[in-house]
């Protein structure tokens, strides 16, 4: 099967979990999330709002403000293509729809931080394997935007945490050689890092 034939089955599936599912899973997610260590010495996180179905991060990033962490979110770049830049995001943050109708910050470019500089990043998925490769929509964005971290074997920021549904688990998939893995995905009963390291919760 073709990763874009995987897409298309990965988005239909995650399109009809039934809301009362959805909703008790979110919330799962963000009560893990916020126990994970991780997150706790996270000075700088970044993550996304939801859309189609994605699962959702906006109350971790509420709890992050509370805890006086600072919030971003991705918005394209406007001179490079397919790369991400990370502006500020608090809830009277102004937003607008970028071209593919995704919201994100109205921003200028010298408030946004340097990826590099980022603690943690939660990162949307379509798909995900054993071995906390993502599968995404097929835009590269987040893989080139993060190819940096290729360059430094040891480099562990930031901590690039995929969140999903359990829906999404895929045995397999093909595995591009620019395609940035994980460091780790959690779901709602899953955490899983590299290495075919599977921990059931």
């Amino acid at each position: 099967m073709t990763n874009n034939t995987l897409r298309r089955i990965l988005k239909q599936r995650r399109r009809h979990i039934p809301t009362l599912r959805r909703t008790i899973a979110n919330a799962r997610l963000t009560r893990k999330i916020l126990q994970q260590p991780v997150f706790h010495h996270a000075n700088f996180i970044a993550a996304y709002i939801s859309c189609r179905g994605e699962a959702d991060p906006s109350n971790v990033l509420l709890s992050a403000l509370s805890q006086r962490k600072t919030c971003y979110l991705p918005v394209l770049h406007p001179y490079t293509p397919r790369c991400l830049l990370f502006a500020p995001w608090t809830p009277e943050t102004q937003m607008n729809h970028n071209q593919y109708g995704i919201l994100e910050p109205v921003y200028t470019i010298d408030k946004c931080i340097k990826p590099a500089f980022l603690d943690l990043v939660l990162v949307p998925l379509l798909g995900f394997d054993g071995q906390a490769h993502r599968l995404g929509m097929g835009g590269g964005y987040y893989d080139y935007t993060f190819a940096f971290r290729s360059y430094y074997q040891h480099r562990r920021k930031p901590f690039l945490l995929g969140m999903a549904f359990n829906e999404q688990y895929c045995k397999s998939f093909h595995v591009q050689p620019w395609d940035v893995t994980l460091d780790a995905v959690i779901t709602p009963s899953r955490y899983v890092l590299g290495d075919d390291n599977i921990a059931i919760e």
